[in-house]
């Protein structure tokens, strides 16, 4: 879990992260407390997640309070990969992949693919894990047009229904991110293709009860964590490196496959 506020004379000790404890930072934590525990139990979970192993709340003698928290030290998704060459560019990001999808595995058969809140850390011998876990993603342009139908209806407790109107909000949000993403690689599907698929998916959703609808679009939830990991693996493809290597071309075609494959179709 990376640190949200941390004031700068507050002394940072090894492998203990102090964190502000305001209302929301405060449910966070309690949130990764208890999915930490949840993991923990999981067989050899070292191996494929870093889940936070001490909360300790400490009183301060200015007006905020703090918690410590203990985990490993990990370099950040966003940034590792940039210290490689080529060659050691392309083995990692197919290994760490192949173990991230063990990770994901894990989760589904522990009963925790509901958990879409996570991040990718690199601990020092470069194997990749799972940390900083929350029950929803904050980032939803990371997420499947199912999920952005939940998670616009359970940040809208009065609607009991999604009118057309409701439907092109969310369809606007997520052709903003999922459409706007360029690979120099063939796609399974031409984007206009994509986008006629993913509105007739939404149509039969319209002025449905809001029971129905969460019901269909958690028929899906398997799939969240995979798309998820998938986009932010050919986000950092596209980012450092060209997408023409032969070593990682049938790689990234199953990924963008996989991030691509929309509700109720199956890729060819």
């Amino acid at each position: 879990m990376n640190p949200y506020f941390i004031p700068k004379k507050f002394i940072r000790l090894a492998k203990v992260k102090p964190y502000s404890v305001k209302h929301s930072i405060e449910h966070k934590m309690k949130e990764d407390k208890e999915i930490s525990e949840k993991i923990k139990k999981i067989p050899f979970y070292h191996c494929f997640f870093s889940p936070v192993h001490t909360f300790t709340r400490i009183d301060m003698e200015t007006t905020m309070n703090y918690v410590l928290t203990e985990q490993e030290e990990l370099h950040h998704f966003s940034s590792f990969f940039s210290q490689f060459q080529e060659k050691h560019f392309h083995i990692l990001i197919s290994d760490s992949f192949g173990v991230l999808e063990e990770a994901l595995a894990f989760l589904n058969e522990h009963s925790l693919s509901g958990i879409t809140g996570w991040k990718i850390g690199f601990n020092h011998q470069n194997q990749p894990l799972l940390f900083d876990f929350e029950r929803n993603e904050e980032n939803s342009s990371l997420m499947p047009i199912e999920w952005q139908i939940r998670d616009f209806l359970e940040k809208r407790p009065n609607l009991d229904s999604l009118s057309k109107e409701n439907m092109q909000s969310i369809f606007q949000a997520f052709c903003k991110g999922h459409f706007s993403r360029k690979f120099e690689i063939q796609t399974p599907k031409e984007p206009e293709d994509e986008r006629t698929i993913c509105m007739e998916f939404m149509l039969s959703l319209i002025n449905q009860p809001k029971e129905r609808i969460v019901e269909n679009v958690y028929k899906y939830h398997q799939r969240w964590n995979k798309y998820k990991l998938c986009v932010l693996y050919l986000d950092v493809i596209s980012k450092y490196k060209q997408m023409n290597s032969p070593q990682l071309s049938q790689l990234i075609k199953r990924m963008w496959r996989d991030c691509t494959v929309l509700p109720g179709k199956r890729s060819e």
